[in-house]
């Protein structure tokens, strides 16, 4: 009976080992039935439906171990793996505890317990607890290495790079602890250190080119564009690979906007190895960005044939079809990707780009937060949601999602933290702009309610809205574009007030801030109109980007609002009086078109946006502004006037989903593109109004 018995069980490990696990669970089983406390059998049966990821079956046999003898250090630390696996932080920790409380020398419960307490985000504590592992085994460079990445992540950069130097010296070519020592360097701003590294690295061994590869990519995520690019070219004759290389060069000159360089790098990578799928991503992306669509079709198509589940390829690929305002095919992209990694945050994020697209407002609110449940950190996601909330009016989370949009500070200005209403009473605050002059005056509005703080306001306004912005009576100092930071205690942009006040419902939203022309633009604006017959209507049928841009970088389709010269032939052709072109940088070809267009007289006045204070006068005397959204918009608005804004679909989210007017346009009455991007409904409304007579 004896000899039956250790047959069992030797017979299941030996189908364990050669990984005929089912195999070995029937003969474990069988041990099991002839002793129920058998405790290696129990292991044995554990260790099989971990390796089958049934970690709670797995915790099955190991608690019942547990039940026979409590304080088996092995065991608690396989229960705490098991929990890991689930995880259950919470259990996995107490567990790994339990292993070390049996057996304070257990070195894997040390490091599992680390991990634990990394993925728990109790980095502190994960850092201490790596430190006795280290004390455990000294020489252990995957510890050394673990410990290192801790420190670097608690941002105690000399110790990590104690650390890296402590595993190196124990194996100099280590790709992990290389990496870290790079990363602490760059950390400290010593480019000049990574270089060196790179050096001794060449120098020192054959085999590092691996090596000094990853390491050039630090250099490059971290922004030292030019030494990345030197390293990659010294690397192009130590590897085999060279589309790789290619690849990378190319990419470190795509980051320095030199799209020329860029793409010639990526087609010499594809002449290396026409089926190398990141190159044909690259610059097919590259290629959607700069309008050239047939060419970025075919580099997407290349890829999606060499790998069609590339979760990348597939993403590039729908934003294609965005771009080509083929919407449909663009989310079944998106939605196909999702079907290989449920999970992708890019992918979601980008279905509910498409959802926007074709109106469906909340199944787009739904993907942005679905993207933000798998990668909170994810900035796009969180700032597509903002829009989302603000277009239809949720204004109660809305601010707080906005937050996210990139930010242009020219001078590189450190942001004080918000707290959604929080009070500035008594203090000095400094403003700055960071989008476009239209946002600049959009979001003024909110400073007389500021203002009622008792605050102190700096401002530093765009170079061109200076001299308007000198009649702001709620600015205490305004400062030039190149001039000096000020010492304040809070340091904001303009467009963060709303968050700071906690404009959390539309009953809360301030008419646009009053501005008045001064006297010499005014007769300036009059004497240029004299000339002509009254009334004069302005008309602008552009704004934004043109509309085969795409700003890959961020994932955010660049804003274009724009109207064919048709459309606004058929608004102004009854119209009497003098037609007066207000449109930025018109082509010469358009304005030939319009003087063909119309009996009326066109009289280009474009170049009156060149100031700021001139067009604030021109507007104050004209009699009727039609055109898509831009910053004459926002000035109008200042002057108390109204206009008739043309908005495409989908809107920008201060004229709102749906409606005749928008809560952040008094009086401004609104005519939308339908969601079949269709004019005429809008155009017919329009010219009904213009028909009938009216006062502004």
């Amino acid at each position: 009976m004896k000899t039956t018995k250790l047959n069992y069980y030797e017979l299941a490990v030996d189908y364990f080992n050669q990984h005929e696990f089912s195999l070995a669970k029937e003969c474990a089983q069988k041990q099991l039935d002839k002793d129920p406390r058998d405790i290696n059998a129990l292991k044995l049966l554990a260790f099989v439906e971990y390796q089958s990821s049934n970690f709670s079956q797995s915790l099955h046999y190991l608690e019942q171990i547990t039940d026979i003898d409590e304080n088996i250090a092995e065991i608690n630390n396989l229960i705490g793996c098991a929990y890991l696996k689930t995880g259950d932080y919470p259990q996995c920790i107490n567990y790994f505890t339990k292993c070390i409380e049996n057996d304070n020398q257990y070195l894997d419960a040390y490091t599992n317990l680390t991990q634990a307490l990394q993925q728990s985000n109790q980095s502190e504590q994960a850092y201490q607890v790596c430190k006795i592992a280290l004390t455990i085994s000294p020489d252990s460079t995957a510890i050394l290495d673990q410990c290192a990445d801790l420190a670097f992540d608690l941002n105690d950069i000399n110790n990590a790079q104690n650390l890296y130097d402590s595993s190196l010296s124990l194996d100099p070519l280590s790709l992990h602890a290389n990496i870290g020592i790079a990363k602490c360097a760059l950390e400290n701003d010593n480019e000049e250190a990574v270089v060196q590294q790179l050096k001794a690295l060449k120098q020192g061994s054959d085999q590092a080119a691996p090596i000094r590869l990853d390491v050039t990519n630090q250099l490059l995520q971290y922004g030292k564009t030019q030494s990345a690019i030197t390293s990659y070219f010294e690397l192009v004759d130590d590897t085999e690979q060279k589309e790789s290389i290619f690849n990378n060069i190319a990419s470190a000159y795509d980051h320095l906007n030199n799209i020329d360089e860029a793409i010639q790098f990526f087609l010499k990578a594809l002449s290396e190895n026409n089926n190398y799928v990141p190159a044909h991503l690259n610059i097919g992306r590259i290629y959607t960005d700069t309008g050239e669509l047939e060419s970025a079709e075919k580099h997407l198509s290349k890829a999606l044939e060499l790998e069609p589940e590339n979760i990348n390829a597939l993403i590039n690929t729908g934003r294609l079809y965005e771009v080509k305002n083929n919407t449909r095919q663009a989310k079944r992209h998106f939605e196909k990707a999702l079907s290989i990694e449920p999970n992708n945050a890019m992918a979601h994020c980008n279905l509910g780009n498409s959802y926007q697209q074709m109106g469906d407002f909340e199944s787009a609110y739904h993907s942005y937060k679905t993207s933000l449940k798998n990668d909170p950190t994810y900035a796009d996601a969180e700032l597509n949601l903002g829009i989302n909330e603000l277009v239809t009016g949720k204004f109660d989370t809305a601010w707080g999602h906005y937050f996210k949009r990139i930010r242009n500070l020219s001078q590189g200005e450190q942001l004080s933290t918000i707290t959604p209403g929080m009070s500035l009473s008594g203090k000095h605050v400094y403003f700055c702009r960071s989008q476009g002059i239209g946002d600049e005056l959009f979001f003024l509005r909110f400073l007389p309610t500021l203002k009622q703080q008792g605050i102190t306001i700096t401002y530093r306004p765009s170079e061109k809205s200076y001299n308007l912005f000198l009649q702001i009576p709620e600015i205490d100092h305004l400062i030039h574009e190149d001039g000096d930071i000020p010492a304040c205690d809070y340091y904001f942009t303009i467009d963060d007030i709303p968050l700071i006040l906690n404009i959390n419902h539309v009953s809360k939203i301030v008419p646009p801030l009053p501005l008045t022309p001064s006297t010499a633009s005014l007769k300036k604006a009059q004497k240029s109109l004299k000339r002509y017959p009254a009334p004069y209507t302005a008309i602008t049928w552009r704004a934004g980007t043109q509309t085969t841009q795409i700003n890959y970088r961020d994932n955010q389709r660049n804003l274009s609002k724009e109207l064919s010269l048709d459309t606004i032939k058929k608004i102004i052709s009854p119209m009497k009086g003098s037609i007066i072109i207000l449109q930025r940088n018109p082509e010469t070809d358009e304005i030939r078109q319009l003087n063909n267009m119309f009996d009326q007289p066109i009289i280009d006045l474009s170049q009156w946006n060149e100031s700021l204070e001139d067009m604030l006068a021109l507007l104050s005397v004209i009699d009727d502004y039609i055109g898509v959204s831009n910053t004459n918009m926002h000035l109008l608005a200042a002057l108390g006037k109204t206009a008739d804004v043309l908005i495409p679909f989908p809107p920008d989210w201060r004229w709102m989903i749906e409606g005749k007017e928008s809560p952040w346009f008094p009086g401004f009455r609104i005519y939308r593109e339908d969601i079949n991007h269709n004019w005429k409904t809008a155009v017919d409304e329009l010219t009904q109004r213009l028909s009938t007579p009216h006062e502004d």
